[in-house]
């Protein structure tokens, strides 16, 4: 009698254990995925910020050799570019 209960109760076992390992497997499936997108969005929105940065840079130096050529009176600017 009490061998035929432990063989009944050893399938429900085996089965939630089953389900748990599954659920298991599902959540750090659906984790992955998430992290994954976040990283693949910060890394484009780094990668961005980077090329902003060096354009900015770029801008500036630019402006800078400019401007020294304007006061080392090599190149001339109009009145509104001399402004900005």
């Amino acid at each position: 009698m009490m061998r035929s209960k432990q063989l009944n109760i050893m399938p429900v076992k085996r089965l939630m254990l089953v389900g748990c390992i599954a659920l298991l497997a599902v959540g750090v499936v659906v984790t992955t995925h998430k992290i994954t997108s976040l990283s693949d969005r910060l890394t484009s929105s780094q990668s961005k910020l980077v090329w902003y940065m060096l354009s900015l840079s770029n801008e500036y130096d630019a402006l800078l050799t400019m401007l020294k050529r304007y006061q080392g009176g090599e190149s001339s600017f109009d009145h509104v570019a001399v402004q900005h």
